[in-house]
């Protein structure tokens, strides 16, 4: 069920039109509202950092620092985050890039996701529930406008005439961004670098247009354009404010009240009379324009008067807009209400595997959805994936579970995913279950429905997905070593043979084949040792287990009787102490108590990997219910597995051929590991409840080995806590065992002279002896 240290990731992410963002300063602003939330408000411990915000590039996501901790305000959760002029442009959706599979893969998406999974913090975000969703972005001067006359396309990277070379009332410029015309604009601003203004303003620059010293303008901002949007195959026109006949040209920046015009209609240059989306802006005053078709006139006028001469000043050739640079900044809000099936926008959950898309038929469930995904709301989860398979059919697994878990675990749900979602497996579909739910070694076999779909978008594609969750106490699940599908239980059948035949267990890669073959079976294999099986009893044997069974006739009395009737009815137990007026947990005498403390045999592969043989809790569960039912109704028994106490060495060695120390300390490792648990390595050791060991025979044993020169310091740990005594005493409910990685160090006799100790022969003060 995995392991707590092991953090996922969880999230959510949104896509939409509005996000397509390609350049200048970007601001994102995304709002929940219509929030409640089923646990108490822990808003204030969320941090900016708590979160990351991503968005999609043409080559990777492209994470942005969210500016403050998201605002929690009232009944609305907001996060906001700013992309500079060097940041990437936010771009389509692209699977083989991003990982995910979504709906709208052509628009960009957003993403926000935990980078820390503090539990209040989680489970505040999971119980945030919302009815509505509002994005809203603003873009700073983007320069990528498209741009033309009516005369043609123009270059927006050089000067150009904006209105032709000779405008006049209703000359025109046309203004495009590609992103806006996707999005709902809510305003726009233009802002145009004008070439070669009169400094001395247009009212000088145009005296002599109208005879006199009258000028052809009386400021600047007479001279105006009106403004107008290609919406639905017609130019709406653009209000100016109030009093205005319309927005002065070389008032910058020319801000436009856009909101409602834009209804997210692609466009471009090309047959643009024909397209929506597009700004224009047409000369509306003053009505000779910029004067180009009176200059003629007034100019033969002035060259005559100066002729006659009269003191005349010969009028300015009419000015003529160049564009050195357009800039475009805007606003843009979509808005999506739960349960409105819109196009383009969409609500994502992120969950470990894959990315969900929130649906009003399967995550409303009657409510709304929550910020984060609900579908983590078991303790622990178990994916499966399998292929190479069409459904329906029926599959059996072999789960190989280390038992050694005591711990209270919870109850198993099967479920299987659909197109869309997990279902539990029926309980006629849950055809066997010799694992108990997991705790123990054993095969699962399931009848698949054709419901199982490989296209669930919350887990990887290509694959039919089973998963096994518990509730509650998912940690205290044993490990799972190995998973193999297509499995069967195999009983060995023999015929009768004589007493003397050595029954052992087959080891893995005895059986290797059917017999008589089967065509459809390409190979068979058995990876672990046979079970179970008793050898035929011999004589002697049976001698015993009578003369044993008239000593105790099936009645737990003594300690002898509950330790041979549990040897006897369950031949998986290697060794069990019986110690009477004990109990578990307490080392006070408990009248009317028995302590049965027991050692299970360990599969052989198992050996080397494992120092502590425990027995899972459904053998602890079968032997309680087999002593209560040859004990005295007066006596309470406990049934545990042994307390191991974990030996460490320390020591400082110097090695003979100190070239090689670190051969040797390897070595000497794996020679303690024997020395302190030769259970673990040899059939012909027992193992010894309740025990005494010294370090002097630690010493003894390492000094012993033929590449050993002298031991410098040595010390040894009990459990992890330093021990000062030379005699660990165990009580007869503990074994020693060794541990994993002993302390070893390499010293040479240069830098430890011999000399320097005292003691007698090879016996050395603070290490043989111990001054008091």
């Amino acid at each position: 069920m995995g392991n707590d240290g092991e953090n996922t990731t969880i999230g959510w992410a949104l896509s939409s039109p509005v996000l397509l963002l390609k350049e200048g300063t970007r601001t994102v602003s995304i709002t929940f509202s219509q929030i409640s939330s089923e646990s108490d408000n822990t808003s204030g411990l969320l941090t900016a950092d708590l979160f990351e915000m991503q968005f999609t590039t043409a080559g990777k996501w492209f994470s942005s620092k969210l500016n403050d901790a998201p605002v929690f305000d009232g009944d609305k959760y907001s996060f906001a985050t700013v992309l500079d002029e060097t940041a990437p442009a936010v771009s389509g959706f692209d699977p083989a890039v991003h990982g995910y599979e979504i709906n709208a893969r052509e628009w960009p998406a957003v993403r926000v996701r935990l980078r820390k999974t503090d539990a209040s913090v989680y489970q505040f975000l999971r119980s945030v529930r919302f009815g509505r969703i509002d994005i809203q972005v603003s873009c700073e001067n983007a320069a990528s406008v498209l741009l033309s006359n009516d005369y043609g396309v123009l270059d927006a990277g050089k000067a150009s005439q904006a209105f032709g070379f000779s405008p006049v009332v209703g000359s025109s410029l046309y203004i495009g961004l590609e992103e806006i015309f996707y999005k709902p604009l809510l305003s726009l601003q233009v802002n145009i670098a004008w070439k070669g203004i009169p400094e001395e303003g247009f009212p000088i620059y145009y005296e002599g247009y109208t005879g006199d010293t009258n000028s052809l303008v009386k400021n600047n901002d007479d001279f105006k354009v009106s403004a107008s949007i290609r919406s639905c195959k017609e130019w709406k026109s653009i209000a100016a404010s109030e009093n205005e006949a319309g927005f002065p040209v070389f008032q910058q920046p020319m801000k436009l009240d856009v909101a409602g015009y834009f209804e997210n209609k692609q466009s471009s240059l090309a047959g643009r009379e024909n397209e929506d989306g597009l700004l224009r802006l047409s000369i509306s005053s003053p009505d000779k324009a910029f004067g180009h078709a009176l200059f003629p006139r007034v100019l033969t006028k002035a060259s005559i008067q100066q002729a006659q001469g009269k003191d005349v000043q010969i009028p300015n050739e009419p000015y003529t807009p160049v564009m050195e640079s357009v800039r475009l900044s805007y606003t843009a809000a979509e808005c999506m209400h739960i349960g409105d099936q819109k196009a383009g926008m969409q609500f994502y959950h992120i969950e470990p595997f894959g990315i969900r898309p929130v649906t009003p038929g399967i995550d409303m469930k009657g409510s709304f959805p929550a910020l984060l995904t609900d579908s983590v709301r078991d303790s622990g989860y178990l994916y499966i994936g399998l292929t190479g398979m069409e459904p329906p059919l029926q599959i059996s697994l072999f789960f190989a579970v280390l038992e050694e878990s005591t711990a209270e675990k919870g109850t198993v749900t099967f479920s299987f995913a659909e197109q869309d979602s997990w279902k539990d497996f029926l309980p006629n579909q849950i055809l066997s279950d010799t694992t108990t739910g997991l705790q123990q070694t054993g095969i699962i076999t399931l009848q698949l429905p054709e419901t199982i779909s490989m296209h669930n978008p919350a887990m990887p594609a290509g694959q039919y997905w089973l998963r096994f969750s518990v509730e509650e106490n998912a940690a205290n699940f044993d490990r799972i070593l190995e998973i193999r599908p297509n499995a069967i239980l195999a009983k060995r059948e023999m015929e009768a043979v004589p007493v003397t035949y050595n029954l052992s267990k087959l080891p893995p890669g005895s059986v290797k084949s059917f017999l008589p073959a089967i065509r459809e079976i390409r190979k068979t294999e058995q990876p672990y040792p046979s079970f179970s099986g008793r050898a035929a009893e011999t004589n002697q044997a049976r001698f015993m287990r009578i003369s044993e069974m008239l000593r105790h006739k099936n009645k737990a009395v003594t300690a002898w009787d509950f330790e041979h009737l549990v040897l006897e009815n369950f031949p998986e137990i290697y060794k069990v102490k019986c110690i009477r007026h004990s109990r578990s947990g307490s080392d006070r005498v408990q009248p009317g108590h028995v302590h049965i403390i027991f050692i299970p045999r360990i599969m052989h592969a198992e050996r080397r990997r494992l120092f502590r043989p425990v027995a899972g809790q459904n053998l602890l569960n079968s032997i309680s219910r087999f002593i209560d039912s040859v004990k005295s109704p007066h006596v309470q028994a406990d049934v545990t597995n042994a307390a191991f106490v974990e030996i460490k060495i320390v020591a400082q060695i110097s090695f003979r051929h100190q070239t090689e120390a670190g051969f040797y300390i390897n070595k000497l490792q794996k020679e303690l590991e024997d020395f302190l648990s030769p259970w673990a390595f040899r059939d012909d050791m027992e193992v010894q409840l309740g025990s005494k060991l010294h370090l002097s025979s630690v010493i003894s044993f390492i000094e012993t080995r033929e590449y050993i020169n002298f031991i410098d310091r040595i010390s040894w740990e009990k459990n992890g806590e330093t021990v000062r005594e030379q005699e660990i005493i165990l009580d007869q409910k503990s074994v020693v065992v060794s541990s994993g990685q002993h302390d070893l160090k390499s010293v040479t006799a240069e830098t430890v002279p011999y000399q320097n100790y005292r003691g007698i022969g090879q016996m050395l003060v603070d290490i043989n002896f111990e001054v008091q």
